[in-house]
């Protein structure tokens, strides 16, 4: 299980902040998702400080992650989300910041998006530029590169 960052909705709340204004919760809503998210990328991070947990650890849905207790779980946060934490720099997490973890939810890509997929993967390409950068060519739609290969597979 990762950490579910859920905003405030109806019934269901998984992300408390204490007495943040609405434009300040959905501001560190959105750095705390973009924290997460990038971090989802590096699916073979070891458990260590600031690293991705393994698909075996869990965290129990429901637990509280306070500024007092967040080191117990860092382990399951990007480096960024972490440093938050810790304060190292000028945006820092609230010293009241209450995380509720909410269950794992699964949500499939849709079925046009993965269609798309397995008709235009063949025939993307990434083009390396004289200037040294790169170019995505050939895409037209799903995911480009279902399976990444090197030299380029973290592009």
């Amino acid at each position: 299980m990762h950490l579910s960052l859920l905003v405030r909705q109806q019934h269901r709340t998984s992300l408390r902040f204490g007495r943040l204004g609405t434009i300040s919760r959905i501001s560190l809503a959105i750095i705390i998702s973009v924290f997460v998210w990038v971090s989802l990328a590096d699916a073979d991070s070891a458990v260590t400080p600031g690293k991705r947990a393994t698909t075996e650890s869990t965290i129990k849905p429901g637990t509280a992650i306070t500024a007092s207790n967040w080191r117990n779980y860092q382990t399951f946060m990007p480096d960024g989300m972490v440093a938050l934490f810790e304060g190292e720099y000028s945006w820092k997490m609230p010293a009241d910041i209450q995380i509720e973890v909410a269950p794992t939810e699964l949500h499939p890509l849709p079925r046009r998006y993965l269609e798309a997929t397995e008709k235009y993967a063949g025939q993307v390409a990434i083009a390396e530029q004289p200037n040294g950068s790169l170019r995505l060519e050939n895409y037209l739609g799903g995911i480009p590169f279902p399976n990444p290969q090197e030299p380029h597979r973290g592009w």
